[in-house]
């Protein structure tokens, strides 16, 4: 009973923030053009600062847990390789085997997972799942490369420097590397900038 408790308070508040932003948009106070721009800001500059913010924060060494990256990726992986399986035998559409395949390994790490994690686990556990992003976001983006050019008609090779380059771009990668820096090099922010990121965060 105390873990559905735990699930339930962990989950419900991303449900909340859910409803309250279909509210906004069904009374029309933001239309389509607005949320597109609020959703490129949370992207390149929110979501980015807070993975920063979780990373600088952090006040044990643990952060870089070398097993749980290998867990993790391996994880990816794993459930890649079934869902390849999987929608070769579910459809024989190429056009839309890329798409469910997407839909089988990829998921919404940054925005509902570390959310997550710090209800269930607390603040000083965010800093390990903000790192994880650095490692987590770049295989999604490769493996849906891979799922995309694999089931795209013709045979168009597929752009590794385009790929390479989308990969290290990634504002929320980006985030996580300085954050990275910062942190492994003990550098301590001065307490107007630290105040200042941490409001953005």
């Amino acid at each position: 009973m105390e873990s559905i408790k735990l699930s339930f308070e962990a989950v419900m508040p991303i449900f909340i923030l859910m409803l309250i932003g279909y509210f906004i948009k069904k009374i029309k106070l933001a239309d389509k053009k607005s949320l597109d721009v609020i959703n490129k800001l949370i992207f390149k500059i929110f979501l980015p600062v807070l993975l920063f913010y979780n990373i600088y924060s952090t006040q044990t060494s643990d952060v870089f847990d070398v097993k749980l990256i290998i867990f993790t990726v391996v994880g990816i992986l794993f459930v890649f390789i079934l869902g390849y399986f999987a929608v070769m035998f579910l459809t024989k559409d190429n056009a839309k085997r890329g798409v469910m395949l997407q839909g089988f390994f990829r998921a919404n790490f940054a925005i509902l997972g570390i959310p997550l994690v710090s209800y269930i686990c607390g603040n000083k556990t965010s800093g390990l799942a903000s790192l994880m992003v650095a490692f987590v976001i770049p295989v999604f983006n490769i493996l849906a490369v891979i799922a995309l050019e694999r089931f795209r008609e013709g045979n168009s090779k597929l752009n590794i420097l385009k790929l390479i380059k989308g990969v290290i771009s990634n504002p929320l990668i980006i985030g996580c590397i300085i954050g990275l820096i910062v942190f492994a090099l003990d550098i301590k922010l001065p307490s107007v900038i630290e105040k200042s990121v941490k409001d953005v965060a």
